[in-house]
């Protein structure tokens, strides 16, 4: 049978409709229900509202396409996917690209000028991660392209570089195997391997590379498919296009009517995503609509009529907008701090006007989570200012900026080389890793910061270092210079007024300082030490084992944080383990090795925060389509929000686009749209429109 495809335009009636799905006992009662959802935050929502129904929603699987798709192929064609489509990742692939592009170099002009002093192979890993990008979503939406780079029909150099990989790492990627399996469902051989789902759920997905769609069509025919799509309209928009499209499309076209309609300007501007993604789907099967009663369909006042307006497709009226209210306020402030601050005043407003509204009622969204968490934790946490508390979570934080240890170990790495300037090495001090392993108080810490300023120290380990860094070999306020006089202070107290040996003791240190003085002498010892002994490039491998010895060295937790570290220990494991998958031979430098590691922690997100209790701040993407009563969205700068697509000169896809691409520009703007049309009593947005000397007043509301 054909996959089904189920589209509404509320999400709470396809949740509805979902748990009556999955709670129909299919095949085996004790097999696990599988769901593609496009984040976590999505999949702890749909298992809220299917326990709120059935009183429990347990043995639910959630996955991801891009990592689920691979696995129907491997199962289905009994291969191995750890010799087959894992080479291919993209983890695995810049690895690969690290020794193939010096070869390419070679034969490709704008390659070699690219790669031209490249001392610290920063450039060439650069260079790797792109391709590996590209190379990425080519398997993904040009498949049919890459099988002709494998049969030698294209001699580019990105085609000539896969070939390359492809003698090393075999031509089992997911191009290829994905063509076995769709020939195999086209002769009605598609078989499934024995604990394979009995059936399939897509949920609340907004788009999808065709070759997944394909798989999914295909395997369709032998277990059920049921696809729940989240449609801004129930009627039929694709032929909505915005005035500027179709001017551009006229254009082209040499036509001044090309039977295209506008509808709604905003469902036009920004649905596109959405709009070829339901085309992909039309191509290959019908769209079922689920009814839903019209007195439930949206919000109330001025945005209840906006999202009316794009349900039913009519042109904005501006009479129909007179009526102002907060159900749509804009906010410009003066800073994200000031953005934050007015944010948690209108909260505190509503909640003391609307009794039925909770915090867990109201999500704010970001496009930059690392820049505001800070700002959040400092205005809504238990010291943030006047006003009552607001219980808040936030979620979707990378591994970088949650975890203190992965943060110290890279603020560790990044100061090897540099002069050690004196603040930022007590900016290393105070971090809680590296205070916990030197058992530094914060008493201690002052008493140290008050030491470092008071002996002159300034920058530079002693003066070999100082002339390595370009400047005269003078010892004076270097951190040898300082800790010579701390130490002769403690040693023999001079009261200022006699030199030994050249150097003036530092008389302020006595007693159980000591204890303090000795850690941070250490400290400095141990860091120049690292600076000698991480050095020379050398394989992932001996870097994991080197790191691993950083973090036992200069970094500590107490027993109930010891989980940090394992978690930078499990980051590290998988990059060695991409590494061996690779068989990278070649020697990575420190500064390579540190942008490759500080990628790795930032791409780990926490699986914590979502719909936990109160306030939910988080990325933009996590809780997109997720209806809430409030919804609010900091940091919509013009610079930030929609992000800017940059394409490469070689990017094959970006050179010659077709329906359903990626664009981050359209998947932004579509966000957006989703936004909007999630809020189910009040949408609220912040920017940095004014500077301080302009801004009166925090907000305006249309």
């Amino acid at each position: 049978m054909p996959m089904r495809v189920i589209a509404c335009h509320r999400i709470e009636a396809l949740a509805e409709r979902f748990g009556e799905v999955i709670a129909e006992v299919h095949t085996d009662p004790m097999a696990p229900e599988v769901v593609l959802v496009h984040s976590r935050g999505m999949g702890t929502w749909l298992t809220q509202q299917v326990a709120r129904t059935y009183g429990v929603c347990a043995n639910v699987r959630f996955a991801y396409p891009k990592s689920f798709i691979p696995e129907i192929i491997t199962s289905c064609l009994n291969v191995n996917p750890e010799d087959t489509v894992a080479r291919w990742r993209p983890e695995a692939l810049v690895w690969r690209l690290i020794d193939v592009l010096p070869t390419i170099a070679a034969d490709e002009a704008s390659v070699a000028r690219y790669l031209d002093d490249d001392a610290d192979g920063m450039k060439t890993y650069q260079l790797a991660r792109r391709v590996a990008a590209i190379y990425d979503r080519m398997q993904s939406y040009r498949h049919a392209q890459v099988q002709t780079w494998s049969q030698g029909q294209d001699d580019s150099w990105l085609a000539r570089c896969w070939r390359a990989i492809e003698a090393e790492a075999g031509s089992q990627h997911l191009p290829a195997l994905a063509g076995r399996l769709l020939h195999r469902a086209e002769r009605g051989a598609l078989t499934l391997p024995a604990g394979f789902p009995s059936r399939l759920t897509v949920f609340g997905i907004s788009t999808m590379a065709p070759l997944h769609l394909d798989i999914l069509t295909a395997l369709a025919d032998v277990i059920p498919v049921t696809f729940f799509l989240l449609s801004p309209t129930p009627h039929y928009w694709a032929d909505i296009r915005s005035q500027r499209e179709q001017g551009r499309r006229a254009g082209s076209a040499g036509e001044v009517d090309l039977h295209f309609d506008e509808g709604h300007s905003l469902l036009a501007g920004l649905g596109r995503v959405g709009r070829e993604f339901q085309e992909l789907l039309l191509a290959r099967t019908d769209i079922s609509l689920l009814p839903v009663e019209e007195q439930v369909a949206g919000a109330n006042g001025m945005l209840g009529e906006l999202q009316r307006q794009i349900r039913e497709l009519d042109q904005p009226l501006q009479a129909q907008l007179v009526t102002r209210d907060d159900g749509i306020s804009i906010h410009a402030c003066h800073s994200p701090m000031r953005q934050v601050e007015a944010l948690k005043d209108q909260l505190l407003s509503r909640f003391s006007r609307a009794p039925d509204l909770a915090p867990h009622d109201v999500v704010v969204m970001t496009p930059d989570i690392e820049t505001y968490a800070p700002l959040i934790d400092a205005v809504f946490g238990a010291r943030g200012g006047e006003g009552e508390p607001i219980p808040y979570r936030i979620a979707d934080r990378s591994l970088r900026g949650e975890n203190p240890v992965a943060h110290a170990l890279l603020a560790l790495l990044t100061s090897l080389g540099s002069r050690y300037p004196a603040s930022e090495m007590l900016d290393l001090l105070a971090l809680p890793p590296v205070a916990a392993r030197l058992a530094l108080t914060t008493e201690g810490l002052e008493r140290i910061a008050t030491w470092v300023k008071e002996s002159g120290i300034r920058w530079g380990l002693d003066e070999a270092h100082r002339l390595r860094a370009g400047q005269p070999a003078y010892r004076a306020n270097t951190w040898a210079f300082g800790l010579d006089r701390l130490l002769l202070g403690l040693a023999m107290p001079s009261e200022g007024k006699r030199l030994f040996g050249a150097v003036l003791p530092y008389d302020e240190v006595e007693g159980k300082e000591a204890l303090a003085l000795g850690e941070l002498a250490r400290f400095v010892s141990e860091l120049a030490a690292l600076e000698e002994e991480l050095a020379a490039p050398r394989e992932v491998a001996r870097w994991e084992t080197d790191l691993l010895g950083v973090l036992d060295r200069m970094l500590a937790t107490s027993p109930a944080d010891a989980w940090q570290l394992q978690q930078v220990r499990d980051v590290l494991g998988e990059l060695r383990a991409h590494a061996v998958s690779a068989d990278a031979r070649a020697p990575i430098s420190r500064e390579v090795m540190t942008e490759v590691l500080t990628r790795a922690l930032e791409d780990t997100r926490s699986p914590h925060g979502f719909l936990s209790g109160g306030v939910t701040f988080c990325a933009m993407l996590p809780m997109r389509s997720v209806p809430f009563s409030l919804v609010a969205m900091l940091g919509m700068d013009e610079t930030r929000f929609p992000r800017a697509d940059r394409e490469l000169p070689f990017d094959t896809i970006a050179q010659h686009p077709r329906p359903g691409d990626r664009s981050r520009r359209s998947d932004d703007r579509y966000l957006f749209l989703e936004a909007l049309l999630s809020a189910r009593r009040a949408l609220m947005i912040f920017y940095t429109g004014f500077e301080r000397k302009e801004c009166d007043n925090i907000g305006m509301c249309i």
